[in-house]
């Protein structure tokens, strides 16, 4: 995603995302990977902006049935260990 790159336009993306991410979480369940590739490529996210993207990650994962959901946590990385903490 572009935009999270870009310092003007970072906030304003990853909050789009996380609405996004929340009403359609179960059709984006299918593409858990691209989100996996798009936790990957945070590191010089700021802290506000990347845990909206977290919580949009979030928001996908829980759409996913039950036996999917440690296979999709283990493709995004162990988002357990970032700065922002997920009940899972």
């Amino acid at each position: 995603m572009p935009a999270l790159s870009d310092a003007s336009l970072c906030l304003p993306a990853a909050n789009a995302l996380r609405d996004l991410c929340d009403a359609n979480r179960s059709a984006l369940a299918p593409h858990i990977t691209a989100f996996g590739e798009l936790h990957a490529g945070l590191s010089r996210v700021q802290d506000t902006e990347k845990a909206k993207v977290l919580q949009s990650i979030a928001s996908v994962i829980q759409a996913l049935p039950p036996e999917e959901e440690v296979a999709s946590v283990e493709v995004c990385g162990d988002l357990r260990c970032t700065r922002f903490c997920f009940p899972w």
